[in-house]
């Protein structure tokens, strides 16, 4: 397997009502993400525009503002066949913000529960892939992550390495190979184009998480089903207030604060048996 690399590449995405933050991602083998960006530079570039963001195209702004609707619909349609031809698969998770700004700060040097809400995300995708990862491929793997650009990537890059090198973590830790930021647009330094793919994962991950919330009525998006006929959807978590508990009262018993730790995994555990939640991450 010498040479062989696993990369995952994600994004964020927020909804205007602030219900839900997001963060996606696909994750496959650095090959298969060679053949996506040969098709991606081949079918975005020569249109002129800086990069491809879903929501602008579907939604006419921006550079996409002077586009016809056919034309940024057959756009998307092509981009979701490109990941349905490869073996780049979706992971994500989104924080339910209502519930994590009940949170109070876990205390004055702690500050809020995972720094904030986008690094709440980050660790818990962190945890799914590597998790995955661990579970299917040989020993010796680790996987490289890729996102896109964030003025506070110092906080990441400290929780990136906290995690990897804590030893009360399970083997999954040690799937956490490299962290690197970059710009989604062609022709920015640092480009990584194929972070466009991880706006794609973004968008379906928080509306996947935040329209039955904001929007109940509307039927599941037929991007997200054709990746689901696809079989290129791995793994959709959400953060909502059973799970944030726990995670807070387990941050504060790490400090050595008073908690109700005990209490919280109780409730999570009965809610989890009552299967009205998904399983949560752990959370520095």
């Amino acid at each position: 397997m010498e040479g062989v690399k696993i990369q995952f590449y994600g994004d964020e995405s927020e909804d205007k009502a602030e219900k839900v933050h997001a963060i996606g991602g696909f994750i496959g083998f650095a090959d298969e993400w060679d053949k996506v960006h040969t098709e991606l530079i081949a079918r975005v570039k020569p249109t002129g525009i800086s990069a491809y963001h879903m929501t602008d195209c579907e939604c006419g702004w921006r550079e996409f503002a002077k586009w016809k609707k056919p034309d940024r619909d057959q756009l998307t349609v092509e981009l979701i066949e490109i990941i349905c031809r490869h073996d780049i698969f979706l992971i994500g998770t989104g924080v339910l913000l209502d519930d994590y700004n009940t949170l109070p700060a876990v205390n004055e040097e702690a500050g809020l529960l995972g720094h904030d809400k986008w690094h709440m995300a980050f660790q818990a995708v962190l945890q799914q892939a590597a998790i995955r990862v661990d579970k299917k491929a040989p020993p010796d793997l680790a996987i490289d992550f890729f996102f896109d650009w964030q003025t506070k990537q110092g906080a990441a890059r400290n929780i990136f390495e906290f995690t990897k090198n804590d030893t009360r973590l399970q083997s999954w830790r040690t799937r956490l190979g490299s962290l690197t930021f970059g710009h989604k647009e062609f022709d920015k330094e640092e480009s990584v184009p194929v972070l466009q793919i991880a706006d794609i994962a973004a968008v379906e991950i928080r509306k996947a998480i935040g329209n039955p919330i904001t929007h109940p009525h509307l039927k599941e998006r037929r991007s997200l089903a054709r990746l689901k006929e696809a079989r290129k959807v791995w793994s959709i978590q959400y953060l909502d207030k059973p799970v944030l508990d726990v995670l807070y009262e387990l941050k504060r018993a790490e400090l050595g604060l008073p908690n109700n730790a005990a209490e919280a995994e109780q409730r999570l555990t009965q809610l989890r048996l009552a299967k009205k939640i998904l399983n949560a991450p752990t959370s520095h």
